[in-house]
């Protein structure tokens, strides 16, 4: 029985970052700037996310996790008007950029999955959303923030990426008959996809005619 749900499961997560890319591209010209990157993100995730059903796919994994630390980065730089953060954020990911392609060029791309940038890419990405919340409360703009959609995708990551650090952390040491962890992780998976996906609605209730006039009514 738990096999079966670990299973299921399983298809649940990999296909669940179809629900938030699928709203994007629909509404893309609702969208904010932020919303905007994070489609694009997710046209990239659905690469290794659906490439679990291909052989050889090492490759698109490991550029895979570089992109996704870079792009993160960007988004959360575009956020930022500190320029010590600002600055901090190019300084990492070019960093990390340069060691990435040190090691692939020693290593070789497809080898193996380098687990340690998938690990390196969950401190980041919760780094980010930290000193995105430390910048939000000097400068006293908290109020109504769940309205804004980068609130919903740093939600999402704080929810995926602790999680996804001791997955990967203990990569080698995890087994596919380790049911209860795979279950957690593919739940967390899912449930990132999913709270992306309020994070594009809520930018779309809050630029349409429903929107505005529920926020005129409580005024």
């Amino acid at each position: 029985m738990i096999p079966a749900i670990a299973k299921i499961l399983e298809y649940v997560s990999i296909f669940s970052v179809l629900i938030p890319l699928i709203l994007g591209m629909i509404y893309y010209k609702r969208l904010d700037r932020n919303s905007r990157i994070v489609v694009i993100l997710l046209a990239f995730a659905t690469i290794p996310q659906l490439g679990v059903f291909l052989p050889s796919m090492l490759v698109f994994y490991n550029i895979y996790t570089i992109l996704e630390s870079a792009i993160w980065g960007y988004l959360f730089y575009k956020n930022s008007r500190n320029k010590t953060i600002r600055r901090v954020i190019v300084i990492i990911i070019i960093s990390l950029v340069i060691l990435s392609v040190y090691i692939f060029s020693i290593s070789g791309i497809a080898t193996r999955f380098f687990t340690e940038f998938v690990c390196l890419n969950s401190l980041l990405q919760v780094f980010w959303v930290l000193s995105f919340v430390y910048e939000r409360y000097k400068r006293e703009e908290i109020k109504a923030v769940e309205k804004e959609p980068i609130f919903w995708f740093c939600l999402g990551l704080l929810v995926y990426a602790p999680a996804t650090y001791f997955r990967f952390a203990f990569y080698d040491l995890i087994g596919d008959k380790d049911y209860a962890v795979n279950i957690i992780h593919h739940l967390l998976n899912t449930a990132m996809y999913l709270i992306f996906s309020l994070g594009i609605i809520a930018n779309v209730i809050r630029t349409s005619k429903l929107g505005n006039v529920f926020i005129r009514n409580r005024s």
